[in-house]
């Protein structure tokens, strides 16, 4: 059994499943539920600055060791896996804080980092020390998607056509999610490119085509309301089949294409019902998957090298939108 450490007491880490499960429960959405849902770890100890979020994560998941400042955490526990769940821009520092410790693993909140250069440091230390990261982009591990990306491969829907993601909050928090989804279903060879900004001069909440060399591509719209509702969707559009995936690829359909019965020579996307997909213990599957890429050398599911594209990915997005405010457009 491993020894883990929580560094961010937020949603994410742990209070989302207050709000959403009653304990006990064999479902998590959040790294301490996953922890106490495994049998290959044990939550020992958890850090953040604010007492109030500390008592009140520690009181629900009866964590006894709590540390204002996590260096000091780390220095007095004997921990084997840490989550990093701070805020994006502290995301470089902890991580290299916590790398200089006998860690054999990091699960990290994403983005991995915020640019390029800080992510390549995060690579090359755990590299030179052999921890295994893993970033929680989690729908990789949801068992609904996996299938359905089984049967992408095995072309059962045919031909894919294009693709229309939806997004709200910002570009390299939650279309990060999306552009990792995309690599993961379609494979990585394809180019960004700029369409139009919802920020006037802000590289913020854009709107981007993700394209590939056959001519098909993806368009990735951000929807400006986010101080209203947040959603992640997806439609994804096959020869055979069209697939949507709603509030954050927590339910999805699989709409087959087929003869109109009225009009000839027609046909038609014919509606299924929304399914709930398998998302209620990702993270579970997430570090249980991290737990055998240290203990059995497995390879790593959403691995940092993932991560790292995204952000390459989003940096290119973003020399694509400078290129266009100086040309005017």
């Amino acid at each position: 059994m491993l020894r883990a450490g929580i560094i961010g007491c937020n949603g994410i880490s742990g209070l989302y499943d207050q709000n959403f499960f009653e304990r006990p429960s064999k479902f998590s959405i959040t790294h301490a539920g996953a922890y106490h849902l495994s049998k290959n770890y044990e939550l020992c100890s958890v850090s953040d600055i604010d007492e109030n979020q500390l008592e009140l994560f520690s009181n629900f998941w009866s964590v006894k060791k709590t540390y204002k400042n996590y260096q000091e955490m780390l220095d007095t526990e004997d921990l084997d896996i840490i989550s990093i769940c701070v805020p994006s821009n502290l995301h470089h520092k902890v991580f290299m804080d916590v790398a200089n410790y006998d860690v054999k693993g990091i699960f990290c909140e994403k983005p991995l980092a915020l640019n390029l250069q800080d992510a390549l440091e995060m690579k090359s230390i755990a590299d030179n020390k052999d921890i295994k990261v893993s970033i929680n982009y989690f729908r990789r591990w949801n068992r609904t998607l996996k299938d359905i990306k089984s049967k992408i491969n095995e072309n059962e829907y045919g031909k894919f056509i294009k693709g229309i993601f939806k997004y709200t909050k910002t570009t390299q928090n939650n279309a990060s999610h999306l552009i990792d989804l995309a690599n993961w279903l379609f494979g990585l060879n394809s180019t960004l490119n700029f369409i139009r900004s919802h920020d006037k001069d802000k590289f913020r909440n854009v709107d981007f085509s993700m394209g590939y060399k056959d001519g098909t591509f993806i368009d990735f719209l951000h929807i400006p309301n986010d101080d209203k509702y947040i959603f992640i969707d997806c439609e994804m559009y096959f020869e055979n089949a069209v697939i949507n995936l709603s509030q954050r690829g927590q339910f999805c359909s699989v709409n087959k294409i087929c003869d109109d019965k009225i009009y000839d020579n027609f046909r038609i996307i014919e509606n299924s019902n929304l399914i709930e997909t398998d998302w209620k213990d990702a993270p579970l599957r997430a570090l249980n998957s991290l737990y055998y890429s240290i203990t059995e050398n497995a390879d790593v599911e959403s691995s940092i090298d993932d991560s790292i594209l995204v952000i390459e990915q989003i940096m290119n997005l973003e020399n694509s939108f400078k290129e266009n405010k100086n040309n005017g457009k």
